[in-house]
């Protein structure tokens, strides 16, 4: 029997569209110390027991966060809430490729 294949999706973000209050970057650094890349690519994948986890990273390939889902709706939606209007379609990364950051970076460099 074939395994079902995984749910494996990937969002470009237009970053001159993020919604942010203007505090927003000097807050999440004096929380953490350091700045953290605005993503120009979601990557978004189901694991093995059926939760999601997000990654955002910039087109150098800069990990920008990552977050933990209990389903897919959860997941869209915080995107949604996080980053608005900016995120794009979502788009199937393709059962074949093995590395899906590599993929969706070069996504977010246009090739």
């Amino acid at each position: 029997m074939t395994p079902a294949p995984q749910v494996r999706l990937f969002a470009l973000v237009n970053k001159e569209l993020i919604p942010r209050a203007p505090e927003y970057d000097a807050q999440a650094v004096a929380a953490s110390g350091i700045a953290l890349p605005d993503p120009d690519v979601l990557l978004l994948f189901a694991r093995e027991w059926g939760d999601f986890l997000m990654y955002r990273y910039d087109r150098d390939g800069e990990c920008g966060g990552d977050s933990w889902h209990p389903n897919l709706e959860d997941a869209k939606a915080v995107a949604k809430d996080e980053y608005g209007n900016a995120v794009g379609s979502w788009d199937a990364v393709p059962q074949d490729v093995g590395d899906m950051k590599s993929f969706v970076v070069a996504r977010a460099r246009g090739k």
